[in-house]
């Protein structure tokens, strides 16, 4: 997988696990939820750790959209941690599933039509295909390591 497309891939999923997570019924709606925060945060702690370093690097409105998705960030992981907190049978557990999902919905739009295209913009395609490897890489160690939410959840709680 090259350039961005693992973060467009994961980006499609994590809306279809929303979609099943909503649609699950109250027995099956935890495990649902658990799926799809262990993807967003392997996602979150990929696009911290690499991408965004890297749009730093780039500078000019690169860099100002960098601010923007880093405090979308830090306040989905927020709900998301307190989603944690929550029984899936909690009625707020669904008021702030949908607040989750608009969040995440409306950061991954900002990614996908300003900071990638700028992206692609300022680099030359082996630096877009050596950041793909990069975050295909991390995605996989976080995943096999099943740690991403713990990390995540250190992050907000400091």
């Amino acid at each position: 997988m090259t350039g961005l497309r693992l973060l467009k891939d994961q980006h499609k999923r994590i809306t279809a696990l929303f979609h099943n997570t909503v649609a699950a019924s109250a027995g099956d709606k935890r495990t649902q939820f658990e799926q799809l925060a262990e993807l967003l945060s392997v996602h979150l702690l990929i696009e911290e750790r690499h991408l965004y370093p890297c749009v730093r690097m780039l500078g000019g409105d690169a860099a100002e959209i960098d601010r923007t998705t880093t405090d979308a960030h830090g306040i989905i992981k927020r709900v998301l941690v307190e989603l944690f907190e929550l029984s899936a049978s909690e009625e707020v557990f669904d008021a702030r599933l949908k607040v989750l999902s608009e969040l995440t919905e409306q950061h991954f739009e900002e990614e996908e039509n300003d900071l990638f295209p700028r992206v692609i913009e300022r680099c030359d395609k082996a630096e877009i295909d050596a950041l793909g490897l990069l975050l295909e890489a991390s995605a996989q160690s976080f995943e096999q390591q099943g740690v991403a939410r713990e990390r995540m959840a250190l992050d907000v709680l400091g």
